[in-house]
Order: structure tokens, then C-alpha cells, then sequence
């Protein structure tokens, strides 16, 4: 948040959704890079990229919200976490700046996976826009999974 009130949002599209992510979470938005599936991680969890010669989960954005996931993720928006993680958007579609008045709190029929990583809802263009957490944290078992896939070499540090 800026000290006049506002925080800076860089909005995204994931599938049906747009959404935005406050940009104080942002560490780096790229195109999308090749993916290596792994299997028995959660369905949000698409598999993992290499960027910046680490291994790196790449969550579904739209499935991470309870939607369907997204055909062909044209970017990855890496946030800040325990350690980072890349979300895979359609499109961004820049930066806005709104009034911390306009977040608004979390209505209950907001599905329990979506509520755990959503902070509150902006009304933009009279469009409900989800607002992710500062932050986004996977749990421990995706993180063990990711690190059982390199030591095992289903992914490779280092690798382009």
C-alpha cells in the first residue's frame, strides 16, 4: 500500500477471471516457459519451470480460484513466498492503482480453496475482481513433491 491510501494492483486474466495481485508480491512477469508435469501434486499445481536456474512450481491461476484451468497460459507472473512461485495468467493487462476503501471483505460462498489464498474483492469496471494474498504460500507436500521431482530428476536445476 502507498502512504496516500492506495495500493498498486497489477491485474492479470486467468481464463473467465480477472484478477489482480497486489504488486508489492510481483518479483518478475515473463512469457510462459516450457512446463514439466509432475504427478501427485494438487490439481491448481500445473507442474514446474525452470526460471532463474531454480526449479519453480507453476500454479494454474484459474484453477487455484475454482475455475477450469487454463488452455495455454500465455505468461507467468512470479510472486513473492516461502519460495516463489509462478502463476500462470492468459494475459496482464498492467497496473492500477485503487483506493484501499474498495477492497472489500470475502463473501462466504467464496469456495474454502479460494478463500485460503484470496485477501478481498475490488470492484473495477463493475466487475468483481479477486485479490490475492500479498504472498501466495503452498503447502509443505507440493513443496516436498517439487523437491522429490529434483532429486530425482524429473526436473532439473540449471536447465533451460
Amino acid at each position: 500500500m502507498t502512504g496516500d491510501g492506495e495500493v498498486s494492483l497489477l491485474l492479470v486474466r486467468a481464463g473467465l477471471l480477472r484478477c489482480a495481485i497486489p504488486l508489492e508480491a510481483v518479483t518478475e512477469i515473463m512469457r510462459a516457459l516450457p512446463l514439466r508435469a509432475l504427478g501427485g501434486l494438487p490439481p491448481y499445481v500445473r507442474g514446474a519451470s525452470v526460471i532463474r536456474g531454480a526449479p519453480t512450481p507453476v500454479v494454474d491461476m484459474s484453477v487455484l480460484l475454482g475455475n477450469p484451468p487454463l488452455a495455454a497460459p500465455a505468461r507467468y507472473v512470479v510472486v513473492r513466498g516461502a519460495s516463489p512461485v509462478a502463476l500462470a495468467v492468459d494475459a496482464v493487462a498492467g497496473v492500477q492503482r485503487l483506493p484501499q476503501a474498495v477492497l472489500g471483505g470475502l463473501p462466504h460462498l467464496l469456495s474454502d480453496l479460494g478463500r485460503e489464498h484470496v485477501r478481498s474483492l475490488a470492484a473495477l469496471d463493475g466487475e468483481l475482481m479477486p485479490v490475492l494474498a500479498a504472498a501466495l504460500t503452498l503447502p509443505d507436500d507440493v513443496l516436498e513433491g517439487l523437491a522429490v521431482a529434483v532429486r530425482e530428476g524429473s526436473v532439473r536445476k540449471g536447465a533451460a
